[in-house]
């Protein structure tokens, strides 16, 4: 929007020069790119099929390339259609995309070639390709996940979650253990997972943080009911333009909390307790026109030539 008629000129004006995004041809829930993913759960909760679900699916063929740390990735039989995916992206001998370990050196360079192909672009006026970084199964990994500093003298880690997306880069953090995620990380993610927790302490951490949108025993009842099933999750779209459409029952609903101090009759709520949860429009999800057959962006077609 523009600036309205004000006789002071006090009204703020919307400039030029936006982000680039690209729009998911999914639609809602899900964020345009680049955006960012941790995903929450104790081992065997299903955060693995939601990161094939995410790059096999809902963005399928908009990364031009995808990179992923992770120590199961060459072992996992889950992790078989990616590997497939990965090894179409690239000759894994000359720029392998699969690494067991997080090796820190190659996060840094990926994020410096990642930002001297963006400024490339940008000289050309062309469009930046959209890239991804998955992190995965990092439990083990507190030293670097709980770091302040970024780049070279503490974890680039942090950088990719502070800087990253003006680069093009998405990211995706799986954790078992969410408290192990430092602040810094946790504050610059657009989209959280959080699946059925067994340690109090990681759920008081995500109704405290989240408390600013509703209180903390709403978000608790939000968090009840998305998790109340085995494998699901409550999704929640950090960057959403107001509170309602952020809370979601897996991909699947739009979750709000019961409101009782209005004379609601409670039509459309979901269980009896007195504060409850509401599900409201089933809009998540579902394809649009565009997210069939589905072709690599020119973005994606150009980082070939952009790295030779």
């Amino acid at each position: 929007m523009g600036p309205k008629s004000d006789p002071e000129g006090n009204q703020i004006h919307v400039y030029g020069g936006a982000a680039e995004t690209e729009p998911c041809p999914y639609g809602e829930p899900f964020a345009d790119l680049p955006t960012s993913f941790l995903l929450a759960a104790p081992t065997a909760s299903g955060k693995t099929m939601i990161i094939l679900n995410l790059l096999l699916r809902y963005y399928k063929d908009m990364f031009a390339r995808i990179w992923i740390f992770s120590p199961s990735i060459k072992l996992d039989p889950q992790y078989a259609p990616l590997r497939k995916a990965l090894e179409k992206m690239s000759d894994q001998q000359k720029e392998p995309l699969m690494y067991e370990d997080l090796d820190q050196a190659v996060l840094g360079k990926i994020l410096d070639e990642q930002r001297t192909i963006t400024e490339e672009c940008r000289k050309r006026k062309i469009k930046a390709p959209q890239v991804c970084v998955i992190l995965d199964d990092l439990a083990d990994r507190g030293d670097i996940l709980t770091k302040r500093q970024g780049g070279d003298k503490g974890s680039w880690l942090i950088s990719l979650a502070t800087r990253g997306r003006h680069f093009g880069v998405t990211w995706i953090i799986s954790s078992q253990v969410l408290n192990l995620v430092g602040s810094v990380i946790r504050k610059n993610v657009r989209c959280l997972a959080i699946w059925r927790l067994r340690n109090y302490r990681e759920i008081e951490t995500i109704c405290e943080e989240l408390s600013g949108i509703y209180s903390k025993d709403e978000i608790m009842e939000l968090y009840k009911h998305a998790t109340a099933e085995a494998f699901s999750f409550l999704f929640v779209r950090l960057d959403a333009k107001t509170r309602d459409d952020m809370f979601w029952l897996r991909f699947e609903k739009r979750l709000v909390p019961k409101q009782t101090d209005d004379g609601d009759d409670g039509a459309g709520s979901v269980g009896s307790d007195p504060g409850g949860v509401q599900q409201v429009r089933e809009d998540g999800s579902k394809p649009g026109p565009k997210a069939q057959g589905t072709k690599p962006t020119a973005g994606a077609r150009r980082q070939n030539g952009l790295r030779n």
